[in-house]
């Protein structure tokens, strides 16, 4: 009985030290982790601020480096930190997207960086109102 008992310890005893080994292996390198993935502007104003950001920390061990954060088209530019962000530490990648496009959007963005748990798609969605006022209607008002 004590035999059987010692062979179960141990079974269980090395099961736990794989388990603890592929557990340590999975989390080196840089790992990137956002606060949220999707931004829903709501209802946008037109011509109005269409800047949204993406707030991330680097939660691996070694420093992290955005390379590049590509759109779904031209109609929004990103900006993303060009330095290391170090282990532990954040920082955000801010969106502009061009509020003179009326109607409802969804957009993606690809995040490609060192981390191994990349790349990475951050969405943002809204919807642009028409303007208030036609700009081009040149009737005078009295």
């Amino acid at each position: 009985m004590k035999t059987i008992i010692l062979y179960i310890a141990m079974t269980f005893g090395v099961l736990l030290g794989v388990n603890t080994l592929f557990a340590q292996e999975a989390v080196k390198g840089p790992q990137i982790s956002f606060e949220k993935e999707v931004y829903d502007f709501g209802k946008l104003e037109y011509n109005g601020d269409g800047r949204c950001q993406f707030v991330f920390k680097n939660t691996g061990n070694e420093p992290l480096w955005i390379s590049q954060v590509q759109g779904s088209c031209a109609c929004a530019i990103a900006e993303w930190p060009k330095e290391p962000i170090l282990p532990g530490k954040k920082s955000k990648i801010i969106i502009r997207y061009d509020t003179r496009r009326v109607g409802p959007t969804t957009k993606a963005f690809t995040v490609t960086s060192n981390a191994v748990n990349g790349p990475r798609v951050l969405k943002i969605i809204g919807e642009v109102q028409p303007p208030k006022e036609d700009p081009f209607d040149s009737t005078p008002t009295n």
